[in-house]
Parts: structure tokens; C-alpha cells; sequence
């Protein structure tokens, strides 16, 4: 088939490709805020503020009465998408040098997933380590007073129960609640004398405590740990490698278990499925013809919007290891 320049062909072979490539990082930004499917590119949708669904109401009937009354009243919200995209330039030349090491069009598609995964979730890090929403006071968050890398005195269990606590504070059930940590706090955790004691009688290879027996001796749903990192350096410039979630903090939060958009979790990723799919993490990909500089471009691109919906189902930990 003749394909006129400047054409766009959609690719589905090669957005296939990223099932079948390993993942160069571990990217958590779809466990804080999942991805929820939309009709549109923006909408208004109405939910239940928390203070209305824990109204206590009388419910008894009295004599000739009728049944007491709530009015089922909703708060109007809004999702807009933003375009989301990078494009690949493949040339000619170096296509047909390194055909025969590797498949050139699908190793540089992967090039472009991981330049899109990372750039949300460095979006999803911003909100999350936010102390102007999520101060380090009252039921918000707190500044632990012995950080997690002074492995004697760290106390990881009080600070969970702090974060427990604030949750429900704020009208949030916390028996879902799991816990961001970064990859310097995986290691430092697994050295405390505290988190020791309690799984002394745990069986558990490597030098690193396993997630789920963390968060099972922080009394947590779950514990994630976020290990991505960056180069931030602009490109042929020497290297600057920095932490995509910064060690100083702790996310606490409490994510979606339902579809239902009442359910007071953190918040969700609103993705237009009719333009560029219904999953963050797998954009469209698409290509086309560049004569002029004899390249073949690949554009990968998709529409989100990533929503808070309950700032109460957070809570941020602070100073976790000594700067």
C-alpha cells in the first residue's frame, strides 16, 4: 500500500510490542491514581461530598410519621484531558544498519513508552508530595522526629499509626491505607531495629524486607516502593540521575476498591478512551512518513487527567532520612 507523506497510519502492532518488552523501570503512578475510562475529552460528573455521606441520621419512625428524610445532595466536579505525546524520528539509514540486532521500530516505540511513564509519573509525585495540600501538621502529615536511616531509634510503627489516625480524623476508613516509600527507604526500614524485632521470626531472603511483610508490621494494607529515577541532564550532556519520588517522603493513602466515583479514595486517572485508549500506561501509536529527512516518525500519544477526588484519604510523612 502506497501511503502519501505526512499520512497517519495507526501501528497496533507495535503498542502490542509493550506487552511483550520488559519494563526498564517500576512505575507506581497507576496504584495511587488508577485509571478510570471517560466518554469525552472533559465533563462534569457529581459526587457526594465525605461530610454528606457520614451525616448521622435518625432513623426511627414514629407513630402516624413517616420515615425520616436525607436529601441525597451532590457536589459538582469537573475532568479535563490533556494530550500527552512524544514523537520517535526513525532514520532510514540507521533502520536498515541495525535491522539485524534488533527490531528497530519496536525498541525505539519502547524509547517513547518509557519517556511518557516517566513524565506521569513525575506528574503523579508532584501531587502527592504536596505540602501546601498535605501539610506536615494536625491530621495532613507530620515531620518524623527520628528519621528512618537512624536504625536504633526510627520509629516506622508510630509514624504508620500517625498516619492511621489522621486518616480517620478525617472521616476516612484506613484499613485499605498503603504506603508510597522510596527505594532508600526500603533499605533503611529493613535495618531498623524496630521493624527487626517485629519480623525476627519471619522468614525472608535478601538484604531487603520483603513489601508485604512491611506493611504487614506497620499494621498497612499495603506498602509500595517507588524506585524510578531520571536523568535530568539536557541530552549529550553528562548525566544527572535523580529519585523520581523524593526520599524525604512517605505517601500514605488509600486508593479506589470500586468503580463508584463516592468511594473517598485519593483519586483517579481520567482517560479518554476515544482518543489514544482507555489505559495510561498504553498510548496509541501511530506513524508517518517524513521524505525531506528520509524518516519514518513514530508519535505516541494518549488523553489524562490525573484527579484528586478526596485530599482527606492522604496523608504525607515527612523528613524520613537524615539529609
Amino acid at each position: 500500500m502506497n501511503i502519501s507523506p505526512g499520512t497517519e497510519v495507526p501501528r497496533p502492532d507495535l503498542q502490542a510490542s509493550f506487552n511483550e518488552a520488559p519494563a526498564q523501570q517500576a512505575y507506581i503512578a497507576s496504584i495511587i491514581l488508577p485509571p478510570t475510562e471517560v466518554g469525552d475529552h472533559s465533563g462534569a460528573f457529581g459526587r457526594r461530598p465525605l461530610a454528606e455521606q457520614l451525616l448521622d441520621q435518625q432513623t426511627t419512625r414514629t407513630d402516624k410519621g413517616g420515615y425520616p428524610r436525607i436529601e441525597g445532595r451532590l457536589s459538582s466536579d469537573t475532568w479535563e484531558t490533556t494530550e500527552q505525546g512524544i514523537e520517535v524520528p526513525l532514520d532510514e539509514r540507521q533502520a536498515k544498519i541495525y535491522a539485524t540486532y534488533l527490531d528497530f521500530q519496536a525498541a525505539n516505540a519502547q524509547l517513547g513508552l518509557e519517556v511518557m511513564k516517566r513524565r506521569r509519573e513525575r506528574r503523579v509525585q508532584a501531587i502527592c508530595h504536596n505540602t501546601a495540600t498535605l501539610p506536615l501538621s494536625g491530621n495532613t502529615g507530620h515531620a518524623m522526629t527520628n528519621e528512618w536511616d537512624d536504625a536504633p531509634n526510627a520509629d516506622p510503627i508510630g509514624d504508620a499509626k500517625k498516619a492511621v489516625l489522621g486518616l480517620r480524623a478525617r472521616g476516612v476508613d484506613a484499613s485499605r491505607a498503603v504506603m508510597q516509600v522510596s527505594f532508600r527507604a526500603l533499605w533503611d526500614l529493613s535495618m531498623s531495629a524496630q521493624m527487626l524485632d517485629r519480623l525476627k521470626y519471619t522468614q525472608f531472603p535478601g538484604m531487603t524486607l520483603p513489601p508485604p511483610q512491611l506493611a504487614m508490621a506497620l499494621g498497612l494494607a499495603g506498602v509500595i516502593v517507588a524506585g524510578g529515577f531520571y536523568n535530568s541532564a539536557d541530552q549529550g550532556v553528562a548525566a544527572s540521575i535523580a529519585d523520581i519520588w523524593n526520599p524525604e517522603y512517605a505517601f500514605v493513602f488509600v486508593p479506589p476498591a470500586t468503580s463508584n466515583i463516592d468511594e473517598p479514595c485519593f483519586g483517579r486517572t481520567m482517560v479518554w478512551k476515544g482518543d489514544g485508549g482507555g489505559d495510561p500506561d498504553m498510548p496509541a501509536v501511530e506513524d508517518y512518513l517524513e521524505p525531506q529527512t528520509r524518516k519514518r516518525v513514530l508519535r505516541l500519544r494518549n488523553e489524562q487527567h490525573e484527579k484528586v477526588l478526596f485530599e482527606n484519604a492522604a496523608y504525607l510523612i515527612g523528613n524520613c532520612f537524615t539529609a
